[in-house]
């Protein structure tokens, strides 16, 4: 079950139950019914898994980070008018990259 802030990892009825938040009968709800159904709940416990199996590993966290601050950067990049301010990002941005390749490497 889920309250709130987990939707990206539960899928209402696929690997879990999503209620609302607060909301203490949607929650009680939830709890009885998988108390009373162990099937349902072994099947969720097994979706889950796979779900965070799949979506959450170690390097798929590294690699949405890197994403994440790609996208920032340009970002960034793209708001400098100046040349020069853009050539000496730019350069930056290249031997930060080989700086995380390396170690990336090791």
């Amino acid at each position: 079950m889920a309250s709130g802030g987990v939707p990206e990892m539960v899928a209402h009825e696929r690997n879990g139950l999503l209620v609302p938040a607060p909301a203490p009968a949607a929650f009680t709800d939830a709890t009885l019914r998988l108390l009373r159904s162990r099937d349902e709940g072994e099947r969720f416990g097994t979706a889950a898994r796979e779900t965070i199996q799949e979506k959450f590993t170690a390097d798929r966290m590294v690699e949405a980070t890197l994403e994440q601050y790609k996208r920032i950067l340009e970002d960034r990049l793209s708001s400098f008018r100046n040349p020069i301010d853009k050539f000496f990002w730019k350069k930056t941005k290249f031997l930060q990259r080989r700086s995380v390749s390396k170690h990336l490497s090791n």
